[in-house]
């Protein structure tokens, strides 16, 4: 009996411990409140321990060289068959910020699927090439969301979920 309840403990404690290496909807949505502050948002992924990936400025055709107001940053988590990213984007000129992230774990279409569900938003808009992307946006208040699955070169999946926001925060 004793070894039945240490093998329950240890494959629910994996299972726990491997799920927590994720981000769950509502850390997404905390880097929509955080995107204004890029510092607040690299803080917030290094405690929950991704590395630095990239930082781009993006340019429109009126900005200036060093205009600062829109920005896109990657941070990366390296899992075991997994290269986890989660991207933050922040536009403070027209108030658009945007989170996401892009795994090749199916899990986590399963995740944000049931999440949505769960809440009980419906998709406004779908898609699906039969090449393997596929996706659908809902639009909730203020927010809109991605979520879809993109077949990359290798032929793998790349499943990708993220909000937009027109919200100023």
């Amino acid at each position: 009996m004793l070894k039945h309840l240490a093998f329950l403990f240890t494959f629910l404690f994996g299972i726990g411990s491997s799920y927590a290496q994720y981000m769950e909807f509502t850390d997404i949505t905390k880097l929509l409140e955080l995107a204004k502050n890029r510092a607040e948002v690299e803080h917030f992924l290094k405690m929950e321990g991704f590395e630095f990936y990239n930082l781009e400025y993006l340019l429109e055709e009126d900005d200036d060289e060093d205009d600062t107001t829109h920005y896109q940053l990657d941070y990366v988590k390296h899992l075991d068959e997994d290269e986890y990213y989660i991207r933050v984007s922040c536009d403070y000129d027209d108030e658009i910020y945007s989170a996401g992230e892009y795994s090749s774990n199916p899990d986590r279409w399963d995740y944000y699927l049931l999440t949505l569900a769960d809440a009980d938003m419906t998709p406004k808009d779908s898609w699906d090439n039969g090449r393997g992307q596929e996706g659908f946006e809902s639009e909730v208040g203020d927010y809109n969301i991605t979520l879809r699955k993109d077949r990359v070169d290798d032929g793998s999946l790349l499943y990708k979920f993220w909000i937009i926001s027109f919200e100023d925060y």
